[in-house]
């Protein structure tokens, strides 16, 4: 039934991860001397779909970060096309259970991509970790709401398949 609580929280990690995808906001900015020229102070500023390199307040690089808005977008219809899948709990928790492992995929790209650029800045100022980057923490606590109640919703339906 869609009524259900795990349809909730389905809803809502489904609604996180594509208002990620569609505002793009910044998860960690670095501010540092460029490694290259080593006298212009740099910044760069990750996103969830783009890297953008800032010099003296105009974007001089942006690098398109596609694998983590894809990775957004399949937890995003993972978590939206399993809502609709309350009359198959089996498949719904499998579906919800592969989110879990996109959501990790999510969070190894994050690190990856912070460590990566953060080699590009050498004598390193400053390291801002900006309000996006707390979003995706709720995506595995909402996974693991919504994946125990379809846990407690099996077991309750085989409790009263026995009493039968």
């Amino acid at each position: 039934m869609i009524q259900r609580i795990q349809t909730v929280y389905l809803f809502i990690i489904a609604v996180i991860a594509a208002l990620l995808l569609l505002f793009n906001p910044s998860y960690l900015e670095i501010q540092g001397y460029d490694k290259w020229t080593g006298n212009d102070k740099g910044n760069i500023s990750l996103h969830f779909k783009s890297a953008e390199k800032v010099l003296n307040e105009a974007v001089i690089e942006s690098v398109n970060l596609s694998l983590m808005g894809y990775t957004l977008l399949v937890v995003s219809g993972l978590a939206f096309i399993g809502i609709f899948l309350f009359k198959n709990r089996q498949l719904q928790m499998l579906l919800t259970s592969f989110n879990f492992i996109f959501i990790l995929v999510l969070y190894v790209l994050m690190v990856f991509y912070g460590v990566k650029y953060h080699g590009l800045l050498s004598q390193e100022v400053d390291t801002e970790i900006a309000v996006g980057l707390f979003f995706p923490l709720f995506l595995p606590v909402f996974n693991y709401m919504a994946l125990s109640r379809m846990n407690y919703d099996e077991q309750l339906l085989r409790g009263a398949n026995r009493l039968r």
